[in-house]
């Protein structure tokens, strides 16, 4: 089974919604070849300085490379890409993520995957905007894939006797 979900971003880096020009955030570097270093707007090199390790709210553990260009001194770039509160002139990246954001953009630019995208969002979407917006469901309350199913059976099930109350109702 082949994932086809939007990352961040997404429409930014796509074709149909360019990158506006001489704009320089995070989409401005590039990745290097090796996949370890970035590339900045201005094409240097960055130095790595360190890796972190960063955890999310919910325990998941990311990977945070600092890195720092030798050539700012001067560039047209150094003021929007070296944020002001960083004094050291150091950018955080999680390569892991943009490294996994380009294999998702080739399957994702690809027309029949651009298919299933524009079904994904007249379908299944609406669905779960309305489990998570108007019934609060944002998280699994199970571990486990058996019982993450069972969880979702029953949320299912009542959404299903919602609508048939609601369709009841409409026809009474």
């Amino acid at each position: 089974i082949e994932a086809i979900v939007k990352f961040p971003n997404y429409e930014a880096e796509s074709t149909t919604r360019p990158v506006m020009p001489g704009q320089s955030d995070k989409l401005g570097f590039r990745l290097y070849p090796d996949e370890r270093m970035l590339i900045c707007p201005a094409g240097h090199l960055m130095r790595v300085i360190r890796t972190e390790e960063a955890y999310s709210r919910s325990g998941f553990r990311s990977d945070i490379t600092v890195m720092t260009c030798d050539h700012c001194d001067g560039c047209p770039f150094k003021d929007k890409c070296i944020l002001t509160k960083n004094k050291h002139g150091e950018i955080h990246r999680k390569l892991g993520n943009i490294r996994q954001e380009r294999k998702a953009k080739a399957r994702l630019d690809l027309p029949v995957n651009q298919q299933k995208l524009k079904r994904r969002s007249l379908e299944p979407e609406p669905v779960f905007g309305q489990l998570k917006h108007n019934h609060g469901y944002t998280r699994f309350r199970h571990f486990g894939k058996a019982k993450v199913t069972m969880d979702l059976g029953f949320v299912f099930m009542a959404l299903n006797i919602l609508k048939l109350h609601k369709n009841i109702q409409k026809s009474a």
